[in-house]
């Protein structure tokens, strides 16, 4: 991202008035290390509620494999490259189903899935409400993150917290939320082949799929509870109305 002069100076003299900055991620981390040292900033990570978002029951006896996405249909989130895998997967399970969950548009969506022939494979359920999105993310084998670029990534931490290991692109912020080869695979972005590898893969395999969806809820807990960040974010609060008593009294 390239910013002007102005903006640079504006920035810094504002950063450098506060008393702390929060950031979510490691690269807003180094970003804000240009402006001011490190001491005035706390990482304050994006956060899943994992008692909302915790292992659900699967489908049993079912013969078909489930992927699928929560993500709003648009160019950022790259919905049209989990599309165009989909033929790929199905050479190796027939028996496929894949959910596309995320309001807008579905059109050019459904034309695509019509022209591929995987119309009857994939469901488009459109936006559905927060608290329903555990329910659906229970359904999945594997959740499918296609997107182009993302600064972060909170969708792959709700399906690893509830076990569901994630095929991501490398890109963005997306690495420091799934953990290649652990958590999930990351692959290269725009590339429908090497997601549908990386997806059966996944599917082949109920051990790695099993030990893998551990991994990934664990990686959650510790980093990224909603319960434990919050807890931080009491303390710096705490801290600020401390040094806040200190500034009057003087």
């Amino acid at each position: 991202l390239k910013l002007s002069v102005f903006y640079k100076w504006a920035a810094r003299a504002v950063l450098k008035k506060a008393d702390f900055v929060t950031c979510a991620t490691k690269a807003q981390y180094n970003v804000l290390l240009e402006y001011i040292p490190a001491a005035k900033i706390r990482m304050l990570p994006f956060s899943v509620d994992c008692e909302v978002f915790k292992p659900g029951t699967k489908k049993e006896s079912r013969k078909n494999k489930t992927i699928g996405v929560v993500k709003t249909l648009g160019p950022t989130y790259g919905i049209e490259y989990l599309i165009q895998a989909v033929p790929h997967i199905t050479k190796k399970f027939g028996e496929l189903e894949v959910l596309i969950i995320g309001g807008g548009n579905q059109d050019p969506y459904r034309k695509m899935a019509q022209e591929l022939g995987v119309e009857n494979i994939i469901k488009f359920l459109g936006e559905v409400p927060d608290k329903d999105v555990p329910e659906y993310l229970a359904q999945m084998d594997v959740f499918v993150m296609p997107t182009v670029y993302e600064s972060f990534g909170v969708a792959a931490l709700e399906a690893q917290a509830m076990e569901v290991p994630v095929v991501a692109s490398r890109v963005g912020g997306i690495p420091e939320a799934v953990i290649d080869g652990s958590t999930g695979f990351l692959v290269e972005p725009k590339n429908p082949k090497v997601i549908a590898d990386a997806v059966i893969k996944l599917l082949s395999d109920d051990s790695l799929r099993a030990r893998m969806g551990k991994n990934g809820r664990e990686f959650v807990l510790k980093y990224y509870d909603w319960t434990s960040n919050m807890d931080e974010r009491e303390k710096l609060y705490l801290e600020l109305a401390e040094r806040f008593k200190s500034k009057t009294k003087n």
